[in-house]
Parts: C-alpha cells; sequence; structure tokens
C-alpha cells in the first residue's frame, strides 16, 4: 500500500516516465522518515544500531532503494487493465517483482553500509533535522502552493493515505507525548499532503 500509494502519486506530479521511480522513492523515503520512529517509539520494532530517534539512516534508506526498484519494474510493464485511469499490474509483473527487488536492495544496502554507513554509525542529535524536517516541509508545501500540484491528484488518492498517517499519529500520541522533539519532527510532514489535499478538492487557502 505504502509504495503502490507512492507510485500512484509520482505518477500525477510528473509527466516523465523516468522521473516516477525517483519522486515515488522520495515519497517513500520520507514516509519512512516519520514511521520509523514513531514505530520504534511505540515498541512496534527496534534497531541495534544508533541513529535518528533510535533509528539508523540504513533502516529508513531501505525503503527508498526498494521502492525506486519496485517503480522501476513497475514504469516498464505492461497492464493488465491499460484502459482503467489506474492500470492494474499483470500477477506475472507482480511475481517477479519482489525477488528482484529484494536482491537489489540487498546489494545497495550492502555496499552503502560498507562503504559509506558502518563509518558514520552513531546517535544523532535531534535538533537540526528537526530544524531541517521544517525547512524541507515548508520549501515543498511553498511549491506545491505555487504550482498547485494538487490539482493533478484525484482525491482518491490521497485519500487512500489517511488511514495509514492517522494510525501513526496516534500512536504518537500515545507513546510520544513526552517527546516534543519527534512530536514536532512528526508534525514536520504534514504541511505539504495538507495543501495538496486542499488543491485536490479544489479548495484554495484564504490569502491573507
Amino acid at each position: 500500500m505504502v509504495i503502490h500509494t507512492a507510485w500512484d502519486l509520482a505518477r500525477h506530479l510528473t509527466t516523465s516516465a523516468a522521473r516516477v521511480p525517483w519522486i515515488g522513492a522520495a515519497i517513500v523515503l520520507a514516509d519512512a522518515s516519520l514511521i520509523e520512529p514513531i514505530a520504534v517509539r511505540a515498541g512496534l520494532w527496534h534497531w541495534t544500531e544508533p541513529g535518528l530517534f533510535a533509528v539508523p539512516p540504513i533502516g529508513i534508506l531501505g525503503w527508498a532503494f526498494f521502492t525506486f526498484l519496485a517503480l522501476s519494474v513497475w514504469s516498464r510493464a505492461p497492464a493488465a487493465e491499460p484502459l482503467r485511469p489506474h492500470a492494474a499490474l499483470r500477477p506475472s509483473t507482480l511475481a517477479w517483482t519482489f525477488p528482484v527487488t529484494a536482491v537489489g536492495v540487498h546489494l545497495m544496502l550492502l555496499a552503502l553500509w560498507w562503504g559509506a554507513l558502518r563509518w558514520m554509525n552513531q546517535e544523532v542529535p535531534t535538533l537540526p533535522f528537526v530544524v531541517a524536517a521544517w525547512v524541507a516541509s515548508l520549501s515543498l508545501s511553498l511549491w506545491a502552493a505555487r504550482r498547485r500540484a494538487g490539482r493533478q491528484i484525484p482525491r482518491v488518492d490521497l485519500a487512500m493515505r489517511i488511514p495509514a498517517a492517522a494510525f501513526f499519529f496516534v500512536l504518537l500520541a500515545r507513546y510520544a507525548a513526552d517527546d516534543p522533539a519527534l512530536i514536532a519532527y512528526a508534525l514536520a510532514f504534514a504541511p505539504p499532503y495538507l495543501v495538496l489535499t486542499v488543491h485536490s478538492f479544489g479548495v484554495s487557502p484564504t490569502p491573507r
């Protein structure tokens, strides 16, 4: 669901098929950057290596690598029902997507770990990343508002992401009420999606 909804968004945000895997991977990178710290804080899983909010960079990058490989395959595969607005993938495409992406992502992660990340394996201060998250969030929100990017995205594609986002924000409220840094970091992910949603529903923000 995470990868497929990112694929839908990416296809609406660009007219270039070559950019779809990159945009989709960036969307899932943002998703993982939000999901991982909250999930770890809630005790859904844990990492034995240090990092931002107890999540090592490799744990987040793995999501993006897998998405990039999957969307690279999907973007070149023929659809099962090409006349549908959101063309379904053929079962044969799905069948060989997962072994190919699983092998590929492991090779990419091994290369990244031994080539770079093992030399940067340490705790990460939270404040600079909270500030960076808000700078990136507001910059993307401004870009989306100026481009009215949400008008290109059907409401259903944005709505499909709401249940998962709501689930993790409930976990945030339940398990991280005493961690203002994690709360501030998590809230930074909301503005770009809010801007896209407002424009998707055809309601422009009231100018001041």
